[in-house]
């Protein structure tokens, strides 16, 4: 293994790690009735009083599914996904070596766009407000991490 390809390995497994912090991240922090809560990826974070819903818990136990929900509530699992198949694309790069960052960066652009979708349907709603935070950071990684590849790789 040369020197170049331990800084490209490094390289890739920085941006499985970034990918990785945006599940952490709230795709919107949502304002309702003087009440926040968190929708996360994975979950939604309700911190006064302390509870959290699992993403699959909402949607097959507290709701009638995917089709039952209204279309901006259904931009969360779809970002979601989004977001998972950049990881996975991510998790390959790294295991392989080999990776087109058209694909990665712009799953996590489809994320961070279909995460606004989110954001905006809860400001659509009288006394809520909305900030997609998740979005914008997945869209500035995309940038941030990926189109520097792009260009290198396509333009020259």
């Amino acid at each position: 293994m040369t020197a170049r390809d331990t800084a490209g390995s490094r390289a890739a497994l920085g941006r499985v790690g970034a990918i990785l912090l945006v599940f952490l991240c709230p795709w919107a922090v949502v304002l309702a009735n003087g009440e926040l809560t968190a929708v996360l990826p994975f979950a939604l974070f309700d911190p006064q009083p302390f509870h959290l819903t699992l993403l699959q818990d909402y949607l097959f136990r507290f709701t009638g599914g995917f089709a039952s929900l209204p279309p901006f509530l259904q931009a969360w699992p779809l970002a979601t996904l989004a977001l998972l198949a950049a990881l996975a694309a991510a998790v390959a790069a790294y295991a392989t070596g080999r990776e087109d960052p058209r694909v990665t960066g712009g799953l996590l652009v489809l994320a961070g766009i279909t995460s606004f979708r989110l954001a905006f349907g809860f400001l659509a709603r009288p006394n809520q407000t909305a900030i997609p935070v998740g979005g914008f950071v997945a869209i500035v990684l995309a940038w941030w991490l990926y189109w520097p590849l792009v260009r290198r790789q396509f333009v020259g």
